[in-house]
């Protein structure tokens, strides 16, 4: 940054694999503010704000995932008697957050500028993202597979045709 007084001020960082230049921008302004004889402004950041949201949508996404498996066999009796394709496709949408875990390199690489980012250094820069994506992935896919063996169970249950007897409990 170059000041109307001829000073020039350079800010180097070393980002590793941050996705973006956070904060280089203020520290340059305070500097600069600091240069000229004023007070720079020390408001915080975004990155505290960003990890809360994420905070709780992980443990929205808990409690949610919770609530799916505790209802299983209700869901599995009501949606039971509909063709296996449409339970598929209902079932299909729990596949997205694992999707979106494995493409989320990918993703922040478009967003980082063109840096390769693995899931190991995203998991380092960014735990409160990876954390979420991760625990909605996990019980997403979770409650899909308690579904559709709910399904199998209820449907191998109420399946008509012999029956094979069940073994007799004697006492001794």
């Amino acid at each position: 940054m170059l000041l109307p007084s001829g000073h020039g001020i350079a800010v180097l960082v070393n980002t590793g694999v941050a996705l973006t230049h956070e904060g280089t921008t203020a520290l340059e302004d305070g500097l600069a503010t600091l240069v000229t004889g004023g007070t720079p402004d020390l408001g915080g950041g975004t990155r505290l704000i960003v990890d809360l949201v994420l905070a709780g949508l992980t443990l929205v996404s808990l409690a949610l995932g919770v609530r799916n498996l505790r209802r299983v066999g209700r869901w599995a009796r009501r949606f039971g008697d509909r063709p296996w394709w449409r339970l598929a496709l209902r079932l299909a949408p729990r596949l997205v957050p694992l999707g979106i875990l494995v493409a989320l390199p990918a993703v922040t690489t478009l967003v980082a500028g063109g840096r390769d980012i693995s899931h190991v250094q995203l998991a380092h820069y960014s735990p409160a993202l990876v954390a979420w994506v991760v625990v909605a992935a996990v019980l997403n896919l979770g409650v899909g597979v308690a579904r559709g063996v709910a399904l199998v169970w209820l449907r191998g249950a109420v399946r008509p045709g012999p029956s094979v007897p069940s073994p007799q409990l004697t006492a001794r």
